[in-house]
């Protein structure tokens, strides 16, 4: 709908997910910190479920859980009747709550590449995450909406980037909300830029030389705190030192390990060097399970999916097809021509392209039942949102289950198994006396694609969410003339990706003018002409610039008093549906 935008809109899928309203605790202070939840279906784990139970919260702490419980007088009671209850989910590897950098790092000047200090090498394993993590990030608040309510986060950088904390996502910026203090070390085969090491073989060589020299020369310290008399003090550098943790197997390495390549990388260099290792990120584990079964590593599996197209264009054939039902007439056939012309399709295919597509797709459906095959070898995993989207988890999640997954494996990969990778499952991952009171509360099953959250608890923290009640269109009467002046907004629904704006509609009868202004660029607007209105009907015609030239965008509308619908067509390319609301009356501005 602007200029400088079509590309983006016509190329890119660029999601938009409709997220409940939070509210602000910030400006509204809870009057009680104790709670009670009842009558509602209650997942203390995935195996143990209470029918018609209550909760009581107090001081952050799960107090009672069970048929009924003793509410004190000065409780907030919460009628859960219909709602489900679970622990708030556990994200076990991410960079929540560390910003990142806006600065834009050149590629280093230096003499002798191969001679560079530690942290230009990306060799910082002693950094603290607490020095970056922030509790005004919006990320908090994001995971906190899709559920979560305890993460895993680790710093930003290359190939060693620090130690990762456990860590409560609250709201409050008051509050120490670190559970569990530099836990583990974080680790990527990331190369530096330009410098050593700038390869996985450098980086690898990199690992070797850190970790043999920190083990010796631990050894040697200990040796000069015993009998120091004689002995030279012992020199070690800062990320040597940092790493005595992980050869004393203090704390395990969280390696991102997204593929194959990666996996038998990390496993190669563990069973040289000997450190308690944790596969992470996981993407392509599908072709390693024995190895990691064999191994008994811990698994983070991605929650990072890629695009099934075939479900979406399905979906938009059935849109089309909606918003044009004059095209289900024309493209009806009797039954003779129909298989005729299935039969001609079928000889005029490719084999090789046909051979291509079903490999696509059989890579497809591997990377779609990872998490269902990894159930089946009995291999426990958890999940990490470091490369993922928390608006996507749930969605993602249902993908999985569609293609195998169990909604217990899934919950428990949610909850329990992840609390059990960090070593925290005696503070949270379950619905039970003496726990963190961390809950998520949905309206219907979690696993039920239309459900909603409604609250999240973090430490008994309450966060409410509403559930956006679906409007009734209001549709104009037989002969009814609708006054379309005045501001609506739009959805255009192209290749799968939602543009948005706003449409601006003045005057009357022939003398109509038509601004539109996109989401990307709501100052800028595209003024529409050749504007034909027949009764609740509008066509009109936009012009955009594209990287291959101008092109002319057809919107053709029909309108009711408060929405409409219809369709952009963009010349070859085809129609995509287009849908809008009232934002308001004829006589309101922009």
């Amino acid at each position: 709908m602007c200029k400088k935008k079509l590309p983006i809109l016509i190329f890119l899928l660029s999601f938009l997910s409709s997220v409940n309203a939070q509210v602000d605790y910030d400006k509204i202070p809870q009057v009680t910190s104790t709670y009670v939840l009842e009558n509602a279906t209650i997942y203390q784990t995935a195996d143990r479920v209470i029918q018609k139970g209550s909760i009581l919260i107090e001081d952050g702490i799960i107090k009672q859980v069970g048929p009924s419980v003793q509410a004190p007088a000065y409780a907030e009671i919460i009628k859960a009747d219909s709602m489900f209850v679970y622990a708030a989910f556990v994200d076990a590897l991410s960079h929540t709550g560390v910003a990142k950098s806006d600065e834009k790092k050149e590629r280093p000047k230096v003499k002798f590449p191969g001679l560079v200090s530690d942290e230009m090498a990306g060799i910082t394993p002693g950094t603290e995450v607490r020095a970056s993590f922030s509790a005004k990030d919006k990320s908090i608040s994001e995971m906190q909406k899709a559920g979560f309510a305890v993460s895993h986060v680790v710093p930003r950088g290359k190939m060693m980037p620090g130690y990762g904390s456990v860590v409560l996502l609250s709201s409050d910026p008051d509050k120490d909300v670190f559970l569990k203090e530099n836990n583990s070390l974080f680790a990527q085969f990331t190369p530096a830029s330009g410098i050593s090491p700038a390869t996985f073989i450098g980086v690898i060589a990199k690992w070797k030389e850190y970790y043999k020299n920190a083990k010796r020369k631990s050894g040697q310290m200990s040796k000069f705190k015993t009998s120091p008399a004689g002995m030279p003090r012992p020199k070690i550098s800062k990320a040597e030192e940092a790493l005595i943790p992980v050869v004393k197997k203090e704390i395990p390495v969280f390696f991102v390990t997204p593929k194959h390549k990666t996996i038998a990388r990390a496993i190669s260099l563990q069973k040289d060097l000997g450190f308690d290792m944790v596969l992470s990120d996981v993407k392509q584990g599908f072709h390693s399970n024995k190895k990691i079964k064999a191994g008994n590593y811990p698994v983070l599996l991605s929650l990072d999916l890629p695009e099934d197209k075939r479900k979406k264009d399905n979906k938009e054939d059935a849109d089309k097809e909606e918003m044009n039902p004059d095209s289900k007439k024309e493209k009806k056939m009797d039954m003779d021509e129909e298989k005729e012309e299935m039969k001609e399709e079928e000889e005029e295919k490719d084999p090789e392209i046909e051979a291509l597509r079903m490999k696509k797709e059989a890579s497809l459906d591997r990377y779609l039942g990872q998490a269902a095959a990894f159930e089946k070898d009995n291999i426990p995993f958890a999940f990490a949102m470091i490369n993922s989207k928390s608006k996507d988890a749930k969605a993602n999640i249902l993908k999985m289950v569609e293609h195998g997954l169990s909604e217990k494996a899934a919950l428990n990969a949610l909850t329990v198994n992840a609390a059990k990778a960090l070593g925290v499952d005696n503070l949270v991952g379950t619905v039970e006396r003496g726990k963190l009171a961390n809950l998520v509360v949905t309206d219907k099953s979690y696993f039920d694609e239309k459900s909603s959250i409604r609250y999240v608890f973090v430490e008994g923290e309450k966060i409410e969410y509403e559930k956006k009640e679906e409007k009734k269109k209001k549709k104009a009467k037989d002969g009814e003339i609708v006054d379309i002046a005045g501001t609506w907004d739009y959805t255009a629904v192209i290749f799968g990706g939602e543009e948005t704006g706003k449409t601006v509609i003045s005057g009357t009868g022939d003398d109509l003018k038509i601004s539109i202004f996109s989401s990307d660029e709501p100052n800028e607007a595209e003024d529409a002409y050749d504007i034909s209105r027949e009764g609740n009907s509008l066509t009109f015609l936009v012009d955009v610039d594209t990287d291959g030239g101008a092109m002319t965008l057809t919107m053709s509308l029909d309108f009711d008093p408060d929405s409409y619908e219809g369709t952009v067509s963009l010349g070859e390319m085809g129609s995509f549906p287009m849908t809008g609301s009232r934002i308001s009356g004829p006589k309101s501005k922009f």
